[in-house]
């Protein structure tokens, strides 16, 4: 089972606006063609929600259309039907929100914003046993408190040899 970013779900519904290398845009698609499909279990916090949500909604905004809200309650309708029974979201608990606060105490510099949205991620993924939390964003991928990999480089640590 795998922990999912809310950054992974935004590269697939809106390559356009993701600044990521065109490798891991891809990659995303298809880990989430995997999710839905039914080969690899997938897990997020439920602010994956909000995250997802915000994401689409600030870069409609941004391009100066006002439909930005309905675009970002379109999102927020689509995700439980898109991927269905796939993605399983779990709420934020104590335990998460807890060890959270832990992971944000041990990460965070001036130099390392790491917010409090990574540290749940990173507790979600602990607490439930992921085997791996998947994200392109940069503080995540310095971590070692579980294994980290963005899209490509799970699909390549997963792929036959």
């Amino acid at each position: 089972m795998i922990c999912l970013d809310a950054c992974i779900i935004g590269h697939a519904l809106a390559p356009e606006n993701s600044k990521v290398e065109a490798a891991e845009l891809m990659a995303a698609k298809e880990l989430i063609d995997q999710v839905m499909g039914g080969g690899v279990t997938a897990v997020a916090p439920s602010i994956l929600i909000s995250e997802v949500k915000w994401f689409t909604g600030r870069f409609t905004k941004s391009k100066g259309r006002t439909d930005f809200m309905e675009r970002a309650d379109e999102v927020e309708d689509l995700l439980p039907q898109a991927l269905g029974k796939a993605l399983r979201f779990t709420d934020v608990d104590f335990a998460i929100a807890s060890l959270a606060a832990d992971y944000r105490l041990e990460h965070y510099s001036k130099k390392n914003p790491f917010s409090y949205n990574d540290g749940l991620y990173l507790a979600t993924a602990s607490i439930m046993g992921c085997d791996a939390l998947i994200t392109t964003d940069k503080h995540l991928l310095a971590v070692s408190d579980v294994p980290v990999f963005t899209p490509a480089g799970f699909l390549d640590s997963n792929s036959p040899k």
